[in-house]
């Protein structure tokens, strides 16, 4: 082997990069999969959102949102959030800031103010169950939603019935002489 090893004392430059170069790829070759899946996940399945925790958010929608989260919880919300409003902002801020996020010249916004990796995980795990029930609860028909209300004992409207309408409707037509329901 030793007398070898003479032989390729010239070339060894050339073997040192051949075998950096095999280095690389397969290092290239083994992260290709993630990349992949990373692009399909967050590219294709959720239109391009990484995280549940919104960058900036509508002050309404921030208060709807709140509505469904322990205090804890919504004091962690309110901690990792700083509220941008048009009377509190410098003149140059404003402008940069409206330029940005054009809701802003006619409604107070929230604005995410961390990027670390865990807090925002944790305001992922707990935003996302907030808006969820109000997403569920915005699309809901309003008859179905009071009488789930009902049903839960959150109806504070004395003596509100959702449902009399229809059944008042149901009788009428139970009444009505044949054809003219």
């Amino acid at each position: 082997m030793l007398k070898l090893a003479r032989f390729f004392k010239p070339y060894l430059v050339l073997i040192l990069s051949i075998l950096a170069l095999l280095l690389i790829q397969a290092m290239c070759d083994l992260a290709l999969p993630d990349y992949m899946s990373r692009i399909v996940n967050n590219g294709i399945q959720q239109s391009g959102i990484v995280d549940v925790a919104p960058e900036v958010l509508r002050e309404s929608e921030m208060d709807k949102i709140l509505l469904f989260m322990s205090a804890d919880d919504a004091n962690k919300v309110k901690d990792s959030y700083d509220l941008l409003d048009k009377s509190a902002l410098n003149a140059d801020d404003y402008a940069a800031l409206s330029e940005k996020y054009p809701a802003l010249e006619k409604e107070r916004l929230y604005q995410r103010n961390t990027e670390d990796r865990d807090t925002v995980d944790a305001l992922n795990v707990v935003m996302s169950r907030a808006m969820l029930a109000v997403a569920g609860i915005e699309s809901m028909d309003p008859a179905e939603l009071m009488q789930m209300m009902q049903q839960q004992g959150w109806c504070t409207r004395a003596g509100h019935d959702a449902g009399a309408g229809e059944r008042r409707r149901f009788r009428h037509t139970q009444n009505a002489p044949a054809g003219k329901a």
